[in-house]
């Protein structure tokens, strides 16, 4: 009994890129001054609502990012605390 080979489908030409999978674009923008030691390493707390309010306003105020806030928060309490 002669086995027929069975027809072979025809092969998907879709690209990862249609799927979402791949993006043509860098996703975050590449700092070349930057070495992989200085990046910034997100954290994450917990505050309440009204709390953080106050901290987002009072930063927009001294014209800082809640980062640099709380870094310059830090690094006093450091100084203060040794």
């Amino acid at each position: 009994m002669a086995t027929k080979d069975k027809p072979q489908k025809p092969a998907l030409k879709i690209g990862l890129g249609s799927l979402g999978a791949v993006s043509e674009t860098p996703a975050a923008p590449v700092n070349i001054e930057r070495s992989p030691g200085t990046l910034p390493k997100p954290i994450q707390i917990r505050v309440p609502i009204e709390k953080h309010s106050e901290i987002k306003a009072y930063a927009a105020e001294q014209q800082l990012s809640i980062t640099d806030l709380l870094m310059k928060a830090y690094e006093e309490y450091r100084a203060r605390h040794k």
